[in-house]
């Protein structure tokens, strides 16, 4: 299994219902994309410094994160996402079934 984590730095102008359609995208995920088993996204709580989007993904393989990178569904909500965001952080790595 593969645990994906993403965290975003969002433009101070970016809206709250802009952040929300971001994770509502980002969830709608989870079911067309082979090998993706879950995916968690949210909005931070409002903590001066945090980031202030973030997700885990959980995808079955390396193969799997490879077919989930070049998605045309998950590339969609990333070019949605780039517009407003400001950084991008991601780690992906081996976890235990």
């Amino acid at each position: 299994m593969i645990q994906h984590i993403v965290l975003f730095g969002i433009t101070k102008e970016t809206s709250t219902e802009d952040l929300m359609q971001a994770r509502n995208q980002l969830h709608a995920l989870v079911g067309k994309i082979p090998g993706l088993v879950s995916l968690k996204a949210d909005i931070d709580m409002g903590i001066e410094g945090n980031c202030r989007l973030g997700l885990v993904a959980h995808l079955t393989d390396r193969s799997a994160l490879d077919v989930f990178s070049k998605d045309p569904d998950h590339l969609a909500v990333a070019d949605y996402i780039s517009g407003f965001r400001t950084s991008i952080a991601i780690i992906d790595y081996e976890v235990p079934d």
